[in-house]
């Protein structure tokens, strides 16, 4: 479909804020968000009510088009709240990991300059970092353990403003409502754009190659804030009149029970999960509530690469094909298998009507089916730079295709396989890291002389970050525990090495 077909949808009503109110009126009492923690539940019809509500706050706060709010908040339906209200006013959701330090949060908010962050009461930030931003809303306790000294900041609890839904508003074409920061080996976030055009069209063709119907169970159990899961664990089911099934930390919990008492029918998950699902369906106690997994169920995995082994041992286990996609920050999900179309070990297919990916040497030369080379990608959904650093998507880019950085072939059934990577970047977790930014962090550290970070993979865990140390001489050898402290101040727990070796 053509940007043209797609304004025709948007001006019938098909952008996903026009497609809730259709749903609240059509299905009112289908439940819309079930969580499962909180124990509470919403309808269409209460989730369209309640995301009124949060546009009425927004505009009580002065937010306008164009403006960047930063969603600092852990899982929960006030994410989706503040998303689709922020995007209803054509303001700009800036989605971030709570999990980051106050210095990267730093880069983010200096990258980014929100003029607001929404956030909860499980983080304190560092007031020096909140110079520029003028509110913080709070859905409970103030951001600060210190509230003394100066500050623009203006704090405000949800409870503070007034009750003013307000009505929302359909979403232009070309409207930018998110901001993710992405990572490809340059030791640094780069801020990503996107449009409603490009979730529509990622939306549109998930829609057609995992179809579902109204009231269907779509199990949520990844981080919001992550473009894999917004996309496709979020804004896809809410826009077909499933039921989301919400719970936070899965890895404590029963996946496979949940999979059954609540007859899921779709679930996305990534590679660990994948592993934690089998674990559970190998265990005495849970293989017998295999034969009651909902025939339909459609298992997803993204994220990060998921070993052809894992996939035909899901297989032999629960009777369950766990269909792979790839996709990247910067243009969304973009290949997939399916039942129709599935190649264990490939990480997808991809249609010409989506996407172009050709394989590109080391001198720019396209390759042939099965050459091993870097993965190049054309679509209308790809990102259009990097907001904070235009010169590095240029480098990225040969002619009109962005060089993904990952290393892989494709078959000629128009299969891609992933071999490895070109650029100094991993996903430990499923979730990106920027190795020279690991090493640099280290190198900051007084007694390091050299640092060298290095991946290795394994079966649990898939790809675990390692590093070699040197130290400095006439510098006493540091402890490993010294080092991973110092680098806690700076980087986030997954960015640190879980091994080091140090060398004196």
């Amino acid at each position: 479909m053509l940007k043209n077909d797609i304004q025709k949808e948007i001006e019938k009503g098909q952008d996903f804020i026009s497609i809730l109110y259709k749903l609240s009126e059509e299905i009112p009492d289908v439940i819309a968000f079930n969580d499962l923690d909180l124990e509470l539940e919403y309808t269409y019809k209460e989730i369209k009510e309640q995301i009124e509500v949060w546009c009425g706050y927004f505009k009580q706060l002065g937010v306008k088009k164009g403006d960047k709010i930063v969603l600092f908040l852990s899982d929960s339906v006030e994410f989706i709240f503040a998303f689709y209200a922020l995007s209803s006013i054509r303001a700009i959701s800036v989605f971030c990991d709570m999990s980051i330090t106050d210095y990267e949060f730093s880069y983010i908010l200096e990258h980014s300059k929100p003029v607001g962050i929404v956030t909860s009461k499980k983080h304190t930030f560092n007031k020096e970092i909140l110079k520029e931003v003028s509110f913080v809303l709070l859905i409970d306790k103030p951001p600060y353990a210190d509230e003394n000294g100066e500050s623009r900041c203006e704090s405000l609890y949800i409870s503070d403003l007034e009750y003013m839904p307000s009505l929302l508003r359909p979403i232009k074409l070309d409207s930018v409502i998110s901001l993710h920061f992405t990572y490809k080996g340059m030791g640094y976030p780069l801020a990503v754009y996107h449009t409603c055009y490009d979730y529509l069209r990622c939306i549109k063709q998930m829609k057609a190659i995992y179809p579902k119907g109204i009231g269907e169970t779509h199990l949520l159990c990844l981080p919001m804030h992550a473009i894999y899961s917004i996309s496709s664990s979020v804004l896809l089911p809410l826009m077909r009149g499933n039921t989301i099934i919400f719970c936070k930390n899965i890895m404590q919990k029963k996946l496979l029970k949940i999979l059954v008492q609540y007859k899921v029918s779709v679930v996305c998950l990534v590679p660990f999960l994948i592993s934690k699902l089998i674990h559970e369906g190998e265990s005495d106690t849970e293989r017998k509530m295999i034969d009651a997994l909902n025939p339909s169920l459609d298992i997803i995995s993204g994220g990060s690469f998921l070993d052809k082994r894992l996939q035909e041992k899901i297989y032999d286990i629960l009777g369950k094909e766990a269909y792979q996609g790839y996709g990247l920050t910067e243009c969304f999900p973009i290949t997939f298998n399916s039942k129709e179309r599935n190649k264990r070990g490939s990480i997808g297919a991809f249609q010409d009507e989506y996407a172009e990916i050709i394989i590109l040497d080391c001198e720019g030369n396209q390759l042939k089916y099965g050459q091993v080379g870097e993965i190049a990608i054309k679509s209308d959904r790809l990102c259009k730079g990097y907001g904070n650093d235009e010169k590095a998507y240029s480098q990225l880019m040969y002619k009109d295709f962005f060089m993904s950085g990952d290393i892989g072939y494709i078959d000629e059934d128009n299969f891609l396989y992933f071999v490895g990577r070109k650029r100094r970047f991993t996903k430990i977790m499923s979730t990106m890291v920027d190795i020279q930014e690991t090493e640099q962090t280290l190198m900051k550290h007084p007694a390091v002389k050299s640092a060298k970070v290095f991946v290795r993979y394994t079966d649990r865990l898939g790809e675990v970050l390692c590093a070699t140390i040197v130290v400095k001489d006439g510098h006493s050898k540091p402890s490993i525990s010294e080092l991973k402290g110092f680098c806690h101040q700076y980087l986030s727990k997954i960015k640190i090495p879980s091994r080091m070796f140090i060398v004196d």
